[in-house]
């Protein structure tokens, strides 16, 4: 029953660890199209 339980754990750790990476991947995504968008505005073409 211990092993299961640490399995599970570890399973739920990876689970959160990967989704912080997307939370950080969508954030990143997201601040370059609006860096990207604000130099096209700077940008005189």
């Amino acid at each position: 029953a211990q092993v299961n339980r640490e399995i599970r754990q570890g399973k739920h750790m990876s689970l959160t660890f990967s989704s912080i990476k997307e939370l950080i991947a969508e954030r990143v995504r997201m601040r370059m199209v609006k860096s990207r968008r604000y130099t096209s505005r700077l940008s005189p073409s």
